[in-house]
């Protein structure tokens, strides 16, 4: 996340195995979760499915988080932001 400070709101995890950035553009979350999953297949949750507008939930206790994350990044830098 802080290799896109543009997109994401700075978040410093103090435990657990989800992390919850938010969106800088205050943008539309699941219109920005779409646009990532049909970019490059990483599923983001968007948060206003937990009443919350405007951040991503990422899931980090699985085995592909490492390869979902370079996914991510690489769709972020040759995409940049998705327009929403």
């Amino acid at each position: 996340m802080s290799r896109h400070p543009r997109i994401f709101e700075p978040v410093k995890p103090v435990a657990g195995t989800t992390c919850f950035p938010g969106l800088l553009s205050g943008g539309d979350d699941t219109g920005f979760c779409r646009a990532v999953v049909e970019g490059c297949g990483v599923l983001l949750l968007p948060s206003s499915v937990f009443g919350v507008e405007g951040h991503v939930r990422i899931g980090l206790g699985r085995t592909g988080v490492p390869e979902a994350l370079d996914r991510l990044e690489r769709f972020l830098e040759e995409s940049g932001p998705p327009s929403l």
